[in-house]
């Protein structure tokens, strides 16, 4: 079928909550498609960068070693060690954190000031870019927590008599 005749039939009329994906050259004319869809109602419209996903690819091959190898297995993008047999998901690269190298680790053991309680009553500190959780803790005091789990930007920790390290 021509654009064109996609627009004339009433198959864009008897589209409900249906994901559509619209690809193709300037050519066949499909921003008047998607202009049509855009009037019905909708809820998202995903864009892709294509160049973060072209950098995000050239990374990860320029961090190989000569017996790793990048494979598809469907969709995903998997590295595998030809040498172990070991392989992994490629996950997208993150943006550049200027703290990578000063950050928290698990173990570390910090000094915090319990600024705040939780819904749950864990104490809540911060410490550089970390929000600290501390089970046990009181609101206004100074403890020492050594530092159990990270996610993201949140630190888990559970109170110590250790001097800190940080």
């Amino acid at each position: 079928r021509t654009t064109s005749e996609l627009l004339e039939s009433e198959l864009l009329l008897s589209l409900r909550n249906d994901v559509v994906l619209i690809k193709g050259a300037r050519a066949f004319h499909f921003d008047t498609l998607t202009d049509l869809l855009e009037l019905k109602v909708h809820e998202t419209i995903l864009e892709i960068n294509l160049n973060a996903l072209v950098d995000n690819l050239n990374y990860y091959r320029n961090r190989l070693r000569p017996d790793t190898k990048m494979v598809k297995e469907g969709r995903t993008l998997v590295l595998e060690c030809e040498a172990c047999g070991a392989h992994r998901p490629v996950n997208v690269k993150k943006g550049s954190r200027s703290d990578t190298h000063n950050g928290l680790k698990e173990g570390d053991i910090v000094e915090v000031f319990i600024s705040d309680v939780g819904k749950k009553g864990d104490g809540i500190g911060k410490m550089m870019d970390y929000v600290v959780i501390v089970p046990g803790t009181v609101k206004g005091t100074t403890v020492h927590a050594k530092i159990t789990n990270i996610s993201a930007k949140t630190a888990f920790g559970s109170l110590t008599t250790e001097a800190a390290t940080r």
